[in-house]
């Protein structure tokens, strides 16, 4: 017969030896998340003290307009182009961007066409992994011979582009020297 032991840190009565190490690894690590969030969200209020300084200051702000291709897609560089007061057209970094709006589409998904073998859905003001700011999303889809082809793309600024998915489709067609 086996005689049961109260665990120091959780209280719990257990037979297993390595109980107390496994709950004390799994506090340490949520220890350490909290630490690391509690580091990033000092820098960011450090990022977004200065940048609303820098804004005051600037009588005469630049406006453009950015449309980057996926390896500029990151959270850093789209989350630092919105705070500078860019309008931004992206694709994401990330494939698992892509991969989430697939999973928003259903079989009642009305796909809006805007080229001779894509089509496209929106979405307005969606949260987007890291990038602290709302963007406005689609899903692209291309019909190419057997193949069904996505691709995700982000968007912010003032331009309505989930109003007018065609407009918003030939904007990252057309060449970048206009």
């Amino acid at each position: 017969m086996k005689l049961l032991k109260k665990c120091s840190i959780c209280k719990k009565y257990t037979l297993k030896k390595e109980h107390c190490k496994e709950q004390t690894k799994d506090a340490g690590y949520k220890y350490v998340k909290l630490k690391t969030a509690s580091s990033e969200q000092a820098v960011l209020q450090q990022r977004l003290s200065r940048l609303e300084a820098d804004n005051a200051a600037n009588p005469s702000p630049i406006q453009a307009l950015f449309r980057l291709d996926a390896g500029f897609g990151t959270s850093e560089n789209v989350a630092l182009l919105i705070e500078m007061g860019y309008e931004l057209y992206t694709k994401p970094f990330s494939h698992r961007v892509g991969a989430a709006l697939r999973g928003r589409v259903t079989a009642e998904t009305t796909w809006e066409r805007v080229g001779a073998n894509a089509e496209m859905v929106a979405w307005e003001h969606t949260p987007v992994g890291r990038i602290p700011y709302p963007l406005d999303v689609a899903l692209e889809r291309f019909h190419t011979g057997s193949e069904v082809r996505h691709s995700a793309l982000l968007h912010y600024g003032d331009d309505p582009v989930t109003q007018d998915l065609g407009a918003w489709f030939q904007c990252l067609q057309r060449p970048t020297d206009d």
